[in-house]
């Protein structure tokens, strides 16, 4: 059964298995041992059961990620030099959400028919349906968000008519979409307080301009290591988009619970890619553009909201 999807109670156990009584989307009760609801035992102690990994219709490995507080933000000690907008700062992630194990694939984009024979920058990665796909927009990566929604039967979370905007607080749309930010920020650091997504050796655990041959690489390769809950380039190899707005470079409010960037006519895209210095794959590290913008550098990872 896919994850959104209504069950009926288990006569057997009497036990009530992936239930969405008010059709928003979130199956609120559901039985901790079905692992087809992609839901599993409670680990965070907070009565209700957790996410567990599956897999999107699209291919896309989503893997689960817990609520929880984090220091989001530069400091000098582990990061270098701070850039103005990187202000270290207390966020708090209130709802569990799904996150892609890698940034979306040549293959499981195409797997979007409005997206057959895309015109991507070509480099030196193969095979090419394991790498991932680049030259996208902001706009473009909400497009195809909504169009794996609408395939599982859940809430599009995008207007994507030319004005890209989100309908909605991400966190309360229960279908596909971008990470916001401070989720992205969030999800890399996985706990553990290094520079990169992985380890502070930035040649461990992404692909920079230093180690890259001028080309991006397969997903989850070998060659480097994952970050503490099992993703894989969240550093470097292609720039990921986010959900949020940039306006003009504001610095971060203060402590915050599930911020949402808003406002400004760019969005927010975090990572850095295979030709970067390794200064821009840190994970403080942020960058902008429009949300028609595209280029060779541009890719996206997918998340889903929790409840």
């Amino acid at each position: 059964m896919a994850p959104g999807e209504d069950s009926d109670t288990d006569t057997d156990s009497g036990e009530s298995v992936a239930v969405d009584a008010d059709e928003d989307g979130f199956t609120a009760d559901i039985d901790c041992d079905d692992a087809d609801a992609a839901r599993g035992p409670d680990r965070d102690g907070d009565g209700s059961c957790d996410a567990i990994p599956y897999t999107a219709s699209c291919g896309a490995e989503m893997v689960a990620i817990l609520p929880g507080s984090y220091s989001m933000g530069c400091r000098a000690d582990r990061d270098g030099e701070c850039q103005p907008a990187e202000d270290l700062h207390a966020v708090t992630i209130s709802q569990g959400f799904w996150i892609g194990r890698h940034e979306v694939t040549q293959s499981e984009w195409e797997a979007a028919p409005q997206n057959a024979g895309w015109g991507y920058y070509v480099d030196n990665c193969v095979p090419a349906g394991d790498c991932p796909a680049n030259s996208l927009s902001w706009e473009d990566a909400t497009k195809f968000a909504n169009w794996l929604s609408v395939q599982e039967g859940l809430d599009t979370c995008y207007t994507t008519d030319g004005t890209a905007e989100v309908d909605a607080n991400p966190y309360d749309c229960a279908g596909y979409r971008l990470p916001t930010e401070a989720e992205w920020e969030y999800a890399a650091r996985a706990g553990v307080d290094t520079a990169y997504a992985g380890g502070d050796s930035v040649l461990d655990v992404a692909w920079v301009k230093s180690n890259s041959s001028s080309s991006s690489h397969r997903v989850c390769t070998a060659l480097l290591s994952e970050n503490a809950w099992g993703l894989c380039d969240m550093s470097g190899n292609e720039d990921e988009w986010t959900n949020d707005g940039w306006l003009n470079g504001t610095p971060y409010p203060g402590d915050e619970t599930d911020p949402v960037g808003t406002g400004g006519e760019y969005r927010i895209f975090r990572g850095g890619y295979w030709n970067d210095q390794a200064s821009q794959a840190r994970l403080a590290a942020r960058n902008n553009a429009g949300p028609l913008d595209s280029g060779p550098y541009l890719g996206l990872r997918l998340a889903r909201s929790v409840r």
